[in-house]
């Protein structure tokens, strides 16, 4: 739902995990009166169809809403939980595991991205 960074303090990531057809997801709204509120989609979002409001028939399942904190970005990119709290809905095929990276902030876990790097894996 979206990943902010606060001053110097660290790092917030807010997600939304096991969403289904049987229940809408959500976003955050636009930022007003110093925030962000949890916000479902409105007529003129999804063209005049479906419902605007949250309803579910019991017994039913809600997508889980996650808050992530870390000073670094290490605990957002490390955390398991929008896996963890949700019941897998097919088993894997194979196992899979982290290969080799063909981008420079993979490689190199630099903290911004250069143009002409990127060119250069771009074209690898």
């Amino acid at each position: 739902v979206g990943l902010f960074r606060v001053g110097e303090d660290g790092w917030v990531l807010l997600s939304e995990t096991g969403v289904s057809s049987e229940y809408n997801a959500s976003h955050l709204s636009s930022f007003a009166d110093g925030g962000y509120s949890i916000e479902y989609p409105s007529q003129e979002q999804n063209n005049g169809f479906g419902s605007t409001g949250a309803q579910i028939g019991l017994p039913g399942v809600t997508p889980w809403r996650t808050i992530t904190v870390g000073e670094t970005l290490k605990a957002i990119v490390e955390t398991t939980i929008p896996w963890d709290v949700v019941e897998p809905l097919y088993e894997p095929s194979q196992h899979y595991e982290f290969g080799r990276g063909t981008w420079s902030w993979i490689i190199w876990h630099d903290n911004s991205m250069n143009y002409k790097d990127q060119v250069t894996y771009i074209d690898l």
